[in-house]
């Protein structure tokens, strides 16, 4: 099997935390010293989902060895009840998630399967490159998530929470689950879109963490200490998604579910690529973005 030199770099980091900490104990004022709480102690509360809405996430990953366990096993903590990821073309292997597959927790669509059929993207990213090549994969990545949201309209789910692997979104009340918290609030606002704001961390330390090391603890413990390379800046909101009770019909509205379909995408419905999306004006017609 090939490996990029991303991935190479990763196992030789990995090699090298593994080696260091076998041979010397870790210095407790070290960014790898890991302050984990005691579970064996049994005095903390624990969380559980008491609503039976259900959620559905869906990354597109690549290479993401030893950080796939560790976010599959939050979002399951979070209440979600399946996780589609999208592999691009991955060259290490994705062994880490077979407890969850084997559960039916979560599956793994190959490369390809979901945008193969738009042949202009096809044409396009054999050639494309620069901005033109981001863009390719942009595209690539609004494909995954209308071919997740239309598996959470089959198997009947509630939400849809549009998120990438390097995030974890955190409910703001303590004691419930996160698909608990949304469920709350669609059902008091009556809203179908939740705009969450994001804070994003430098993303160095998420480059050098060791991949055996768990990365909620690097960020919000570890790095969260003066001089540990993190600062916070506002960027896009990311989306959850109300799916359920909307009606279902070809007309392109945004009280349809063609419109969340096909029309948000991961920072809100704005889309400009798919030419029917638009918002319905109070005369009844259809003011196309």
């Amino acid at each position: 099997m090939t490996l990029s030199i991303f991935s190479w770099i990763s196992w030789i980091l990995l090699v090298i935390a593994w080696t260091s900490q076998s041979l010397d104990p870790i210095d407790p004022k070290s960014p790898l010293n890991q302050r984990l709480p005691d579970c064996t102690a049994g005095n903390y509360s624990r969380t559980f989902k008491k609503t039976n809405w259900k959620g559905l996430v869906c990354p597109m990953i690549k290479d993401e060895i030893g950080f796939l366990a560790e976010w599959t096993a939050f979002y399951e903590m979070m209440g979600f009840d399946h996780v589609i990821f999208f592999d691009n073309n991955s060259t290490t292997p994705l062994s880490e998630l077979d407890p969850w597959i084997s559960t039916g927790f979560a599956e793994v669509v190959a490369h390809g399967v979901w945008w193969e059929h738009d042949k202009g993207l096809k044409q396009s990213l054999t050639r494309s490159s620069g901005k033109r090549r981001f863009n390719d994969m942009m595209r690539v990545k609004f494909l995954s998530e209308v071919f997740c949201k239309k598996k959470a309209i089959e198997l009947n789910y509630d939400i849809f929470l549009s998120v990438d692997l390097d995030e974890f979104v955190f409910p703001l009340q303590r004691g419930v689950t996160l698909i608990d918290e949304m469920a709350e609030w669609f059902s008091s606002t009556k809203r179908r879109v939740m705009s969450l704001s994001k804070l994003n961390f430098n993303p160095v330390p998420h480059f050098l963490e060791p991949i055996n090391l768990l990365v909620i603890e690097a960020f919000l413990v570890r790095m969260s200490a003066a001089n540990r390379m993190n600062y916070y800046k506002n960027i896009m909101p990311k989306v959850a998604l109300w799916l359920s009770g909307r009606e279902n019909t070809k007309h392109f509205s945004n009280y349809t579910l063609e419109y969340i379909v096909h029309c948000c995408d991961f920072h809100g419905c704005n889309n400009h690529e798919h030419k029917p999306c638009g918002t319905t004006l109070k005369d009844g017609t259809i003011k196309h973005l």
